[in-house]
C-alpha cells in the first residue's frame, strides 16, 4: 500500500466506518411513499462515487423472486449536459413497475442548473466525463445490483 502519511490505525477506522455505513444503508427498508400507488416501493440512495441520486423501486409484492430491471435516465436533458431526478419523473417509472420490474432512476452528471450563470461550461464537462451518462448508468446498476439482493444482475 502506497504512503499516503496515514497510519495502519487510520485506514481500520476508516474502513470500519465505511463497513458500519454500508450495513446500516442496507438494511434501511424500502418504504411505500405516499405519492406512489399502493403496489411500489421506492428508495432513494446518493452514490458515493459520484453524490449522484438513485431511486430505485420494486413491486410492492417482490419477496421471494429475482426480478429484471430497467435503467432510467431523466428526460430533458438537451444532450451535451446531465439532469436531476425530479418528481415530474414518477410516472414514467410507475408501468415499468406495476409490469413486475425493478426500475433503477438515476441522474445524470453535468447538471445544469436554472441560474446557471458561468455554469454551463462546468456541466458540459461533467456530461463529456461521465460519457454522456454512461458512466452513471454503470454505476447505478453496481450500486443497486450489489446492495439489493431481489435485482436480477443477469
Amino acid at each position: 500500500m502506497p504512503d499516503l502519511g496515514f497510519r495502519k490505525k487510520d485506514y481500520r477506522a476508516a474502513l470500519c466506518g465505511m463497513c458500519l455505513l454500508t450495513i446500516l444503508l442496507a438494511f434501511q427498508p424500502f418504504a411505500r411513499s405516499a405519492d406512489l400507488p399502493e403496489n411500489v416501493l421506492r428508495r432513494e440512495f446518493q452514490l458515493p462515487s459520484t453524490g449522484n441520486t438513485i431511486w430505485i423501486y420494486l413491486p410492492a409484492d417482490y419477496k421471494g423472486r429475482k426480478l429484471p430491471c430497467v435503467l432510467v435516465a431523466p428526460a430533458g436533458s438537451r444532450l451535451y449536459h446531465g439532469m436531476g431526478l425530479g418528481e415530474l419523473s414518477t410516472p414514467e417509472h410507475i408501468p415499468y413497475v406495476e409490469a413486475g420490474f425493478a426500475v433503477i432512476a438515476y441522474e445524470l452528471s453535468g447538471q445544469l442548473p436554472d441560474d446557471s450563470d458561468g455554469e454551463t461550461e462546468k456541466a458540459i464537462q461533467g456530461f463529456v466525463n461521465a460519457k454522456g451518462g454512461v458512466l452513471d448508468a454503470a454505476a447505478a446498476l453496481k450500486f443497486a445490483t450489489s446492495r439489493i439482493s431481489v435485482i436480477d444482475a443477469e
